[in-house]
């Protein structure tokens, strides 16, 4: 059966409607065709012909890609296939043309305003375009390249890193507030912890004076604020005007900034745009410090990153508790369980047969039980099944005197609903030295644990999304077939080697 033939309009409606960006550039670079889908960029095809291919790529990319800049440096060097640099005004055909050249082009919009929203990341193939004179002499008339999209992709590869390298600092984090008792020291730990991910231009605490009741920013750390400042947790003072602007709201413990208000501040050293995330710190309902976050405007801020920032947030009111804990266990019994019941920290305590002998409000909450109701019952009743025996072994590690963290979870009272927490136990004795049974302050991680497994679910559509990928550089390969079988019942020669 003979193959199907299309005319020039077929053909060319066929290019149309493809998806990708089709491209042909003259010898020295200046477009001669483009197909409509160049209109990703905001162009019309029209409006590109007869200018430089420059005109739509990003300004770092274009000596990294232009013949006339990478290849003098490939002079006297073999490369082999493999090796061969690649080029958006490629000369080369087949094997040694430009295959997956990743380059960012920018929007017609946007040309002059560097943002991560005006840049496309896309990928490359192009080979030269040669014709046979009529010596019998080849001669090169130019490039032609598709151009694909990739935003979407990056995008979401970006994201996918970004909540893995903040989930590994979470690590760190936690321990910390579960290690260390100085609320200034953990604050100071904390912005370094943060500003050891690169995900951040600079990270800044600031904690309340106890006695001027002033929230100041944490000193001899780092110095990017040009002028000193004082607030109260009111929002009356001096201060950068993110931070006023976080101590007035009432209903968020986050505020998002965005845009260049910094520069004009008086108080930011940046030269460069960033955005910011405030997160206000709190304890039984009153502000004890902020946590400000710098980050670089050219890329997102992404929910799953402002969650875990929250989590850090509530951290410090955990580590505050742990904080004044510290002070109170050394006042009188009724001091010390009044801060029991309002630490933000679930405490269990069991004897030696794993019965509870006391619970505090916190962690009765947790559970959604009355107190009384845990009183006197053992603590694996209200254990998940799966997590049972795991949980049972690492009491028995606790009496042994291994310190140690543990995740596992618990059963609520209604509906069957379950909570993740993180355990941490030690073993308690009498005066004689004799063990008496455990206590254990549990954490919710239930929130963590809902992002960890958003973050799997995302890790999944990636792979998906680069399958479907791979798919379509198939269906491109069958349709450069299709062409050259077509070009052959014309009569002319083949455009594509396969």
């Amino acid at each position: 059966m003979k193959p199907l033939r299309m005319d020039n309009e077929e053909y060319h409606a066929l290019i149309e409607q493809l998806p990708d960006i089709i491209y042909k550039i003259d010898t020295d670079g200046y477009f001669v065709f483009l197909n409509d889908s160049i209109a990703m960029l905001g162009y019309k095809p029209e409006e590109l012909l007869g200018k430089h291919y420059s005109t739509i790529v990003d300004k770092d990319y274009i000596d990294k890609i232009s013949r006339d800049k990478v290849l003098p440096e490939y002079k006297d060097k073999i490369t082999g296939d493999q090796d061969s640099p690649k080029l958006f005004d490629e000369r080369r055909k087949g094997k040694r043309g430009t295959i997956n050249l990743e380059i960012q082009l920018v929007h017609k919009q946007k040309k002059n305003r560097k943002g991560f929203q005006d840049t496309f990341y896309t990928i490359v193939n192009s080979e030269g375009l040669w014709i046979t004179d009529e010596q019998g002499k080849k001669k090169f008339i130019g490039t032609i390249g598709i151009i694909r999209d990739i935003t979407g992709i990056r995008t979401r590869e970006e994201k996918v890193l970004c909540l893995n390298i903040l989930l590994k600092a979470m690590k760190k984090v936690h321990y910390l507030f579960n290690r260390e008792n100085d609320f200034i020291k953990i604050g100071q730990s904390i912005c370094e912890i943060l500003l050891d991910t690169k995900l951040y231009i600079d990270i800044h605490f600031a904690y309340q004076q106890e006695k001027s009741n002033r929230i100041v920013p944490l000193e001899n750390f780092n110095h990017s604020f040009k002028m000193k400042w004082a607030i109260s947790p009111e929002g009356n003072g001096n201060a950068p005007p993110c931070i006023h602007e976080i101590l007035r709201s009432e209903l968020n413990i986050t505020n998002i900034r965005q845009g260049n208000f910094c520069k004009n501040c008086g108080y930011c050293r940046h030269e460069a745009v960033h955005n910011t995330i405030v997160l206000k710190i709190s304890y039984q309902n009153r502000i004890i410090g902020i946590l400000l976050i710098c980050i670089d405007n050219t890329r997102p801020i992404h929910e799953e990153e402002t969650a875990l920032l929250e989590e850090i947030a509530e951290g410090f009111s955990f580590a505050y508790g742990k904080f004044k804990s510290d002070l109170l266990l050394k006042g009188s019994e009724a001091q010390y369980r009044h801060l029991i019941e309002n630490i933000n920290e679930g405490i269990w305590v069991i004897d030696k047969i794993y019965n509870t002998t006391f619970i505090n409000s916190k962690m009765a909450e947790m559970l959604i039980y009355e107190k009384e109701e845990l009183i006197g019952k053992s603590i694996l009743e209200y254990v998940h099944v799966k997590d049972k025996r795991n949980f049972w072994i690492y009491l028995k590690q606790c009496i042994m005197g291994i310190k140690k963290q543990y995740d596992c979870r618990f059963n609520c009272k209604i509906g069957g609903r379950t909570v993740y927490v993180l355990i941490a136990a030690s073993s308690l004795v009498d005066e004689n030295g004799i063990y008496t049974g455990l206590i254990l302050g549990v954490v919710d991680i239930t929130r963590r644990k809902q992002i960890e497994k958003s973050l799997i679910k995302k890790n999944r559509m990636l792979n998906r999304f680069n399958n479907i990928a791979v798919q379509r550089e198939i269906k491109m390969i069958e349709l450069k077939k299709e062409i050259n079988s077509l070009l052959t019942g014309l009569n002319k020669e083949p455009r594509y080697k396969l």
